[in-house]
């Protein structure tokens, strides 16, 4: 077993109130927004192709590279990333998902930290951070459904050697609630030896150690990372309305430099979470102004930030209409709806004001391809209808090949699909 002090004195590191928190912030925030002009290409609207090509051809989505270990942060406490041996999966170690998805849904902190081998890691912190993890949650209203667990990240069959156990689930908290959204999709993968976990960090297989809390993240929407994230932006917006209306607390209650990448992370001492707890009840006192605040919050944000959230919400409207309507790709409501989505992302797409001359050189070149796909919808959902699968598989070879002609798509999509 770890030696009860050094596991104290490692824990006590994410409780000590970093100098210049605020101040550390407002600089990764200022160079973000910077970057965000410099490096227009593929952030944002990057998928219109992506998910769809991927339902109609019927390939898997999973990566097969091993994640990138993480090391040591530039600077606060040393994030101690995972370190594991890739796959083969067991059924066993599927239970074992299983079990702690039950726990993590459940909220019991000790039923989930119990699970973790000796010196296992969860997010980069020991499992004993889970208890005040869990009253963290509590203190925003974070309420969580779990979904199925399997192999993810090296082709999902039983003795593949780069499998890792990938389970997902859904949450909602007061942000969420109080803007009207749907609830929101997360992965959890887990390294498991013996029956229990050597290591668990949030992202899908092969994505290592997506940083939920991190804010700003570059990464967020890095299409070869964790892909897409609905809660985002919204994340920041909160982030930043912390740090510019309390920032006598904000240094008491995150830490910018922590986590992986080292960009943030919640401090979880309990005056810190008492702290959450008030100011979450103050952000959210007003749902009608909050959302005309987070209108107003992403105008101010780079094309890219604005055209990504877009594409986001309309992958979401997309997945979630194909799942309440139980929609097939045989069925002409499949395209159809898919068509739908697409023309009006289009629109919302073509409304944000172009500041850049590469901005609306990428929009000039980008109109008629996505009008392109969006056509070839139409006539899918038309053969669909007719029957006539021939024609439907034609379409959705002219479909691929017209998408791979631009991959990387240039900074946009229309409606995307990478793990919904």
């Amino acid at each position: 077993m770890s030696d009860p002090r050094s596991l104290l004195e490692r824990e006590s590191r994410r409780f000590i109130q970093q100098d210049g928190a605020f101040e550390r912030l407002v600089r990764r925030r200022d160079r973000k927004r910077r970057n965000q002009r410099i490096a227009a290409g593929f952030v944002g609207i990057a998928v219109f192709v992506a998910a769809v090509w991927i339902v109609t051809s019927g390939l898997s989505f999973d990566r097969t590279e091993t994640p990138a270990v993480p090391g040591p942060a530039e600077t606060g406490p040393t994030y101690n990333g995972p370190t594991y041996t890739l796959g083969p999966v067991t059924n066993e170690d599927l239970a074992v998902g299983e079990s702690f998805m039950q726990a993590w849904v459940d909220g019991d902190g000790e039923a989930a930290a119990a699970m973790f081998a000796p010196d296992a890691t969860f997010d980069g912190f020991q499992p004993a951070v889970f208890p005040a993890l869990y009253d963290w949650f509590r203190a925003g209203g974070w309420t969580f459904e779990g979904g199925g667990c399997g192999r993810h990240g090296g082709g999902g069959e039983p003795g593949a050697p780069l499998d890792v156990v990938g389970c997902g689930f859904t949450f909602e908290n007061d942000l969420t609630r109080a803007l009207g959204m749907r609830p929101v999709p997360k992965d959890l993968s887990f390294v498991i030896e013996a029956g229990r976990i050597e290591t668990a960090w949030f992202g899908g297989g092969g994505d290592c150690c997506h940083n939920m809390f991190g804010s700003p993240d570059p990464l967020r929407q890095d299409l070869t990372g964790p892909g897409p994230d609905l809660f985002g932006a919204v994340w920041d917006m909160f982030i930043e309305w912390l740090s510019t209306s309390h920032p006598e607390d904000f240094g008491r209650m995150y830490d910018p430099d922590y986590g992986y990448p080292v960009s943030g992370y919640p401090i979880l001492d309990p005056g810190s979470i008492a702290l959450w707890e008030r100011y979450t009840d103050e952000f959210v006192a007003s749902p009608q102004e909050l959302a005309r605040s987070f209108t107003e919050w992403m105008a101010s944000q780079s094309f890219e930030v604005q055209a990504s959230r877009i594409c986001m919400t309309a992958t979401d409207e997309f997945w979630a209409t194909k799942r309440a309507d139980n929609l097939q790709r045989s069925d002409a409501a499949f395209y159809s709806t898919l068509a739908r989505i697409s023309e009006e992302t289009l629109a919302e797409l073509r409304a944000i004001p172009l500041e850049t001359e590469a901005d609306r050189a990428a929009m000039d070149a980008f109109v008629p391809h996505a009008e392109r796909l969006i056509e070839l919808s139409r006539q899918q959902a038309e053969a669909a209808a007719a029957g006539d699968h021939k024609r439907l598989n034609e379409l959705g070879g002219e479909w691929s090949n017209l998408w791979f002609s631009v991959w990387p798509p240039p900074w946009g999509c229309l409606v995307s699909g990478w793990g919904f």
